[in-house]
């Protein structure tokens, strides 16, 4: 296995950052959020837990899920998915701190927020996959399924995410009677984001060659 450069942890760490700040922003639409953040922050509007602590617990769950189905074979290296979730989680909660104060008068508005958010996601990830070291909890645990049972990634990827709104739903209807972080936006996410990540993975290259 190749050392990891400087660049390839600053690469992940700013895109980890930007991806917690799109997170963020795409939550201050109040159209929902994107379908991996539904389930905890659906959670965390009706219970005691922050956004952040939820989300840090989802996905310690799914690093466990990724060492019980690869066991030996899990790469030690992703054990700094624990570190990097910590900071992830920390700083989805400093930012939802920071931005307390926005809420959109208008739908307009929230519609600005939608895309500014999934448009600082996207970047982030983009950022994550270029460090080519490193994966988030959720994806790593989709990768295992998907090697697991000989599907391929993309096609589990959106049953994941799939199954996590339709339980942030149902959360969202036993603790509110009625739909509370899971709405429009969040659909729109899912489609914006992807499509959003392969215009940066096109045009980045072009406008910068050494990216």
């Amino acid at each position: 296995m190749k050392p990891i450069t400087l660049r390839q942890y600053l690469l992940f760490g700013v895109g980890t950052l930007f991806n917690a700040l799109g997170i963020s922003i795409l939550t201050k639409a109040y159209l929902g959020t994107s379908p991996i953040s539904s389930l905890p922050f659906v959670l965390s509007l009706g219970l005691p837990l922050s956004f952040g602590v939820f989300t840090f617990l989802f996905n310690m769950l799914f690093l466990i899920g990724q060492l019980l189905i690869l066991r030996k074979k899990f790469p030690p290296i992703q054990f700094l998915q624990i570190p990097v979730t910590i900071a992830f989680s920390l700083f989805l909660d400093l930012l939802r701190y920071l931005f307390r104060s926005i809420k959109p008068d208008n739908y307009l508005l929230s519609l600005v927020l939608l895309l500014t958010g999934c448009a600082v996601m996207a970047f982030g990830i983009v950022l994550s996959i270029r460090a080519e070291f490193l994966m988030t909890p959720a994806d790593a645990f989709v990768r295992a399924l998907s090697g697991l049972h000989g599907y391929s990634f993309g096609r589990v990827k959106v049953v994941f995410d799939t199954a996590l709104m339709v339980l942030a739903v149902i959360c969202s209807f036993s603790l509110f009677g009625t739909f509370r972080g899971v709405r429009e936006g969040t659909l729109m996410s899912s489609i914006l984001v992807g499509n959003l990540i392969t215009f940066y993975q096109y045009i980045l290259p072009k406008l910068f060659p050494k990216f």
